[in-house]
């Protein structure tokens, strides 16, 4: 491989294994804690915001190429297990990499009727489940 593409490799590396390092810590950190309420806030997932200055200085490159940050940009999204998320800010030159869970079948639904039937089927069953949880 040449002097590029091996930096390139070892940053996505790097980048996967913070991320993965950065999970296990969050996990550890609120092992056992067990919440009085609800909680909106994902405390286990990571956001990663990398800059194409940032990516040019840690693959030690002296210019950027549009087809080296693409092949970046692909590569580190590249990611079978569905935990990985990548989002293109290309009016600010950067990207942001989402490490989180994938959401179970259940959270997924095939359009807004789908939605609307589940929201109503289990609010029929259990009306308090349609009560904010901070008025609980």
């Amino acid at each position: 491989m040449g002097q590029y593409t091996d930096a390139d490799e070892r940053f996505v590396t790097e980048i996967n294994q913070s991320l993965v390092q950065r999970q296990i810590i969050n996990a550890n950190r609120f092992a056992g804690v067990m919440s009085m309420q609800a909680e909106p806030d994902d405390r286990m997932s990571t956001c990663l915001k990398i800059t194409r200055d940032e990516f040019k200085q840690e693959t030690n490159r002296t210019k950027l190429r549009e087809s080296a940050w693409q092949s970046f940009v692909r590569r580190v999204g590249d990611d079978p297990s569905g935990w990985t998320k990548v989002q293109r800010h290309d009016e600010g030159g950067y990207i942001t990499i989402t490490f989180s869970p994938p959401l179970p079948d259940e959270g997924r639904f095939n359009g807004l009727s789908a939605l609307r039937g589940k929201n109503a089927q289990d609010i029929a069953d259990n009306p308090d489940l349609a009560e904010p949880y901070w008025e609980l």
